[in-house]
């Protein structure tokens, strides 16, 4: 737009690849006795003939348009937005719905002055909200997600979790694994999932499990 904010050629030019699928062509055409009145050549005032649009199309195209500057957020982008609206807000919201807090959180968007992100919708099915919530507790670096081997002895891997509770880190889950062909023979591999608080509690107890000579392999 120029300073007065008037749509320029150079502005309709741009958006004309936006649009083109959705752009009605319409004819031009002459009026003599108009361009008579003008005192022009014949056939040299060209009227477009705009009442062949259909209804709303002027609409239509000023979405389209609009529509195309807007970027793309990842998956991800959208799953880190649903949880922050549901830890913060105690707000579920479908992933369209968070598509605006996600592009926020994601920098695809300049926020300027007061910026609202409108959210809508909750039809989210239990079982994805809740796989959802648990990648993104790790992601979060809420959850330590890790591998580690304890010798195949009784009570070793009781002295493992003793070492992880005197960290602080809450077990959630435990799998043991005895014959996980990564882990040498007389040994057994462990998968541990914990709730931590943050990056800085998961270095302190990975730090201190490496201490002691366990092994930490984290997953995803």
């Amino acid at each position: 737009m120029n300073s007065q904010g008037l749509v320029t050629h150079d502005d309709i030019a741009a958006a004309y690849p936006a649009v083109r699928e959705v752009v009605h062509h319409t004819p031009l055409t002459t009026c003599v006795s108009l361009t008579e009145r003008c005192s022009l050549p014949i056939g040299s005032l060209f009227f477009k003939m705009e009442n062949l649009q259909r209804t709303g199309s002027f609409k239509i195209r000023g979405a389209y348009h609009r529509l195309s500057q807007l970027s793309a957020v990842e998956d991800a982008d959208i799953a880190r937005a649903m949880l922050l609206l549901l830890e913060r807000a105690k707000t579920v919201v479908e992933p369209a719905g968070a598509a605006g807090v996600a592009a926020l959180l994601a920098g695809k968007i300049e926020p300027t002055g007061k910026t609202v992100a409108t959210v809508s919708g909750g039809n989210v099915d239990a079982k994805f909200l809740a796989d959802m919530i648990e990648r993104e507790m790790i992601h979060a670096n809420r959850y330590m997600h890790f591998f580690s081997a304890v010798p195949d002895r009784p009570g070793d891997l009781a002295a493992l979790l003793e070492l992880i509770a005197e960290l602080k880190g809450n077990i959630i889950t435990v799998l043991h694994n005895r014959i996980s062909p990564s882990v040498p023979l007389g040994r057994t591999g462990v998968e541990l999932l914990l709730e931590v608080r943050d990056e800085g509690h998961i270095a302190a107890i990975r730090e201190a499990l490496t201490d002691r000579n366990y092994r930490v392999e984290m997953l995803d």
